[in-house]
C-alpha cells in the first residue's frame, strides 16, 4: 500500500496525488488513513530503487514527510510517497 496526498473531496470521492504524480478517484471506502507512527517498521525506496526496512522516528506536521531510521542507525528525512507498508509473507 503505498500513501498519497488527499486533493479534494466531492461528497465521498476523494482525489488523490501519489509521489509520481499520479492523480486518481477513488471512494472514501476505498482510502486508509495513514497509520503510521514513531516506533512503526516500513518500507522506504533507497536512491538505487531497492525497498529497505526503515523505521518511523517521526511523522512531519503536515504529514507530507516523516524521519526514518535505516539498518545503518541513519536518520533520514523523506517524503511518504517514497515509503510504504511492508507486505511480509
Amino acid at each position: 500500500m503505498l500513501p498519497a496526498i488527499v486533493t479534494a473531496m466531492v461528497g465521498q470521492s476523494l482525489t488523490i496525488r501519489f509521489e509520481d504524480g499520479a492523480v486518481v478517484t477513488l471512494q472514501g471506502s476505498e482510502v486508509q488513513p495513514l497509520a503510521w507512527a514513531a516506533g512503526a517498521l516500513i518500507e522506504c525506496r533507497a536512491p538505487s530503487g531497492d525497498w529497505q526496512d526503515v523505521r518511523v522516528v517521526a511523522l512531519a506536521e503536515d504529514r507530507n514527510s516523516l524521519t526514518v531510521r535505516q539498518s545503518s542507525d541513519v536518520s533520514i528525512d523523506i517524503a511518504i510517497g517514497l515509503c510504504r507498508t511492508p507486505t511480509y509473507p
